[in-house]
């Protein structure tokens, strides 16, 4: 119990606590503590830092896929986007030119040509013309005129019961708009199939006939839409030039050269463009098709210079073309030019040195009029006699 007394309180125990309090109090005061401090080495500290355990890495789950995700790249953006439905890429102003000389330059060769083919009764001259302009109701009026014409009976070429003749027929009644009626198309179709078959032609190209004759109106409506998609995209031009504007469909120079224009002019790093490619059907439309020889000389040159590792310009008929259309440029009696005549017959003598491999410069083999010549110098003689008349 405790005892109390004036002004604190006092236990019975209190005298051993106190005791032992001191007793702590000494044994833990500054000096005895700094008397017996035991200093430590920096050795020391760098021992505990290499023995020290590192953690261990954690464990990969076996059921989660350690490598990262792969991302998949994004598919290219179009050149082009409409900006609302229907809305077609604007064409600049030389590719527009282009068009409009295209369009225009055909129909003026074809008028030219109209009062000798009328005089000549050449018709399948004049179908070749029509057909090539895109005039096909043309084509289809100077084809009528063959069965009518004497000197046709005989013709196993272009005579009324040639294989030329049913195939102009049936492919012309398709694309004109004139038709002649479906049975009539048929029947031609057919008589051209079965003298076609006879003559064994090269298959590719029969096949691809038959395919435009049976798909008309499929493949009419996809270049359609390939032209559309061609705004931004170049594999759909290409396709246009390619599948459907190459052998053995009708040609359809204009829309096919505009193409290759547009090629050239919107998708520079295309694979096609960047090899000559594009450059070189730009050449051979021009030249063999529409006969402007007046651009085909300009477009010659610029493959020549551009791309002088390309097979025909290598092989020698890019030199060959260039000088015929120098020559006829010059020689045209619109507009002719002596400076570019002259300039044809160097680069044709240059052709016949460098190429002699080349067909224009084999001789003619026995039996033709002209045996023993060369094309190339039967041109070169040409330009040469028309230099010292002019």
């Amino acid at each position: 119990m405790p005892t109390q007394m004036p002004g604190r309180i006092v236990t019975r125990f209190s005298g051993p606590f106190v005791l032992l309090g001191l007793l702590l109090l000494g044994l833990c005061s500054p000096a005895r503590c700094a008397a017996e401090e035991v200093p430590i080495k920096f050795d020391d500290i760098k021992v505990w830092a290499k023995t020290d355990p590192k953690p261990e890495p954690p464990k990969a789950d076996p059921k989660v896929d350690p490598k990262p995700p792969e991302v998949k790249p994004e598919p290219p953006k179009p050149a082009w986007v409409p900006s609302r439905p229907g809305e077609r890429r604007p064409l600049p102003d030389s590719l527009r030119d282009k068009e409009r000389h295209l369009i225009q330059d055909a129909r003026d060769s074809l008028e030219n040509a109209k009062a000798e083919i009328n005089r000549t009764k050449n018709w399948e001259f004049g179908v070749g013309m029509a057909w090539e302009a895109e005039q096909y109701d043309l084509a289809m009026q100077y084809l009528s005129f063959i069965p009518q014409e004497r000197k046709y009976k005989d013709n196993h070429d272009h005579g009324p019961d040639s294989t030329w003749f049913f195939e102009c027929y049936w492919s012309l009644g398709l694309l004109a708009q004139n038709k002649p009626s479906p049975e009539l198309i048929k029947g031609a179709y057919l008589k051209w199939e079965e003298k076609a078959q006879a003559g064994a032609p090269d298959g590719n190209w029969l096949k691809s006939r038959q395919v435009f004759y049976k798909e008309f109106a499929k493949i009419e409506q996809e270049i359609k839409d390939l032209d559309i998609k061609g705004d931004g995209d170049p594999n759909a031009l290409w396709m246009i030039v390619d599948k459907y504007y190459w052998p053995g469909l009708p040609s359809a120079n204009v829309h096919c050269t505009m193409a290759l224009y547009k090629l050239r002019e919107w998708y520079p790093n295309f694979a096609m463009v960047e090899s000559g490619e594009v450059q070189w059907r730009i050449c051979d439309r021009l030249h063999h098709h529409l006969r402007n020889y007046d651009d085909a000389m300009k477009e010659m040159k610029l493959v020549m210079e551009r791309w002088p590792k390309f097979g025909q310009v290598q092989g020698g008929e890019a030199s060959w073309l260039y000088a015929l259309e120098l020559i006829w440029t010059g020689k045209d009696p619109r507009a002719p030019h002596k400076d570019l005549v002259i300039q044809g017959i160097t680069v044709l003598e240059n052709f016949q040195k460098n190429y002699g491999k080349h067909g224009a410069n084999q001789p003619k083999p026995g039996g033709d009029p002209n045996q023993g010549k060369t094309d190339a110098g039967m041109t070169l003689d040409d330009a040469k006699n028309w230099l010292k008349k002019h």
